[in-house]
């Protein structure tokens, strides 16, 4: 009887794998030979040849810019946005809005009433009133401004700037009509 485990076989033992060598992709067998396989036209690597890289065509945003990527995957600068960019679109400022009343909105002579306004999307707001009363601001305090004492008809006008445009209103304020008996 004869041990043959440890005689040598006369082949070496490889694991079996592609690799690459340039551009060329090789096959590498259990017994250590190679055989080519192919060129790979964009290139190999790790034993597999470059795919041309597929993208689904959209646009994108960086920053305040928007790009239009291609089925390449290339960006290509389509312009930058006047307001914001998101998710691929240039968004318009959002419109002005926003409410100015007074309340009473009669009284009488003497008496004063409360101004209140609230205005989104803007970047200042003046109120100004024809009895020389005015303030600043986005909103008023939530219980609103005291005017001075009304003595006749008081227009009070709203006037805010922003990135969507301008927000004009107006509220006025009546006088109690005093009454005689005839």
């Amino acid at each position: 009887w004869v041990d043959f485990s440890f005689a040598r076989t006369g082949y070496q033992q490889c694991t079996p794998t592609y690799y690459c060598s340039g551009d060329d992709r090789y096959y590498k067998n259990a017994q250590c030979e190679d055989t080519f396989q192919e060129v790979c036209e964009l290139g190999c690597l790790d034993g597999a040849c470059l795919q041309e890289q597929q993208c689904t065509p959209t646009y994108l945003c960086s920053g305040n810019d928007q790009y239009y990527r291609n089925a390449q995957c290339e960006d290509t600068f389509q312009g930058t946005c006047e307001w914001v960019c998101a998710d691929g679109v240039c968004l318009s400022a959002p419109e002005l809005t926003g409410t100015l009343r007074v309340v009473p909105s009669l009284v009488v002579r003497g008496r004063t009433t409360r101004v209140l306004w609230d205005v989104l999307y803007a970047d200042s707001c003046l109120v100004t009133g024809n009895n020389g009363d005015a303030w600043g601001g986005l909103s008023s305090p939530p219980s609103g401004y005291e005017s001075s004492p009304i003595s006749l008809l008081t227009t009070y006008t709203l006037y805010c700037e922003g990135d969507g445009g301008a927000l004009q209103q107006t509220a006025s304020v009546n006088i109690v009509p005093r009454w005689r008996e005839l």
